[in-house]
């Protein structure tokens, strides 16, 4: 029984992270091989060329496991922080799942990933400017409609009774005019009228 025990708990490092599967900790000693390689031979001066290695990488499926994608995620902060790259020509991170991973300092790669880099921060501050200037400014556009309705001559729904009202007074004020006027005319032409 303790055997059963033994092969659960086997571990296997990779750099700084353990692995619980021989499979997965080869396929990962691989993929450190690769990034050394590649480290080796990148020219961060050239954003442009690592664009090209992360795009390879990332359609070509070369980092599975959470070694490769580690190092998929520093050239993902690397190329964002880059002036001469746009963010729509980054592509997303790919998610990987089923591996079964503990960190050095026993924190899950999933918790890890989660955790906010400075570009994320930055980007997230920025969004929420940008949401409450345009709230600001639909605030003072409802403002400015009910301020034009409010003062308009034109019937609408907040001031309707008050123009109908002054119509309808007006049309009445020009009938008792003209009444008027054809009373005189009759009295000085000496019609009789009912």
């Amino acid at each position: 029984m303790e055997n059963s025990n033994e092969k659960k708990s086997k571990q296997y490092r990779v750099g700084e992270h353990i692995f619980y599967s021989e499979n997965e900790a080869r396929l990962a000693g691989l993929e450190q091989k690769k990034i050394d390689y590649l480290k080796s031979k990148m020219d961060y001066s050239r954003p442009e060329s690592i664009l090209k290695v992360y795009d390879k990488a990332i359609s070509e499926q070369l980092f599975k496991t959470p070694v490769g994608l580690e190092f998929l995620s520093e050239l993902h902060i690397f190329l964002t922080g880059c002036s001469d790259i746009s963010d729509k020509d980054i592509q997303a991170l790919p998610l990987q799942k089923g591996s079964k991973v503990v960190r050095g300092d026993n924190v899950s790669a999933g918790r890890r990933a989660n955790t906010p880099g400075k570009k994320s921060g930055d980007s997230g501050s920025r969004a929420l400017f940008i949401s409450v200037m345009l709230n600001i400014v639909l605030v003072i556009a409802v403002l400015a409609m009910f301020f034009i309705t409010l003062n308009s001559e034109q019937p609408n729904i907040l001031n309707y009774e008050n123009v109908i009202t002054n119509r309808y007074a007006s049309w009445e004020q020009q009938l008792t005019e003209r009444e008027n006027a054809v009373r005189e005319k009759e009295r000085e032409l000496n019609i009789e009228t009912e």
